[in-house]
């Protein structure tokens, strides 16, 4: 189940604060290895990716088309996925 987490005391600790991740709306068929195509982004679109969905994903979304996470940069400018969040409204 997830936590409503204080949005100013993530954006303290990750740098970023939560993220949307979203399934393809486009119709996407997705192909042996993804489940078609995404997007993630924050708030205020600072950060924003589209590419494909992976096993990861879509275990994460478990048959949703849409989650709210807590997420951040690492040293790699990668995107490390958090503990889910309840929906901010935005």
């Amino acid at each position: 189940m997830a936590k409503k987490i204080k949005k100013e005391n993530i954006e303290k600790v990750t740098g970023i604060g939560i993220i949307k991740i979203q399934l393809s709306l486009s119709g996407n068929t997705p192909d042996a290895n993804t489940g078609g195509q995404m997007l993630v982004y924050n708030e205020s679109r600072s950060l924003e990716y589209e590419g494909d969905t992976t096993p990861e994903i879509k275990k994460l979304l478990d048959g949703r088309p849409k989650a709210y996470f807590i997420g951040y940069l690492n040293e790699k400018k990668q995107l490390v996925v958090g503990k889910e969040v309840v929906d901010p409204g935005w």
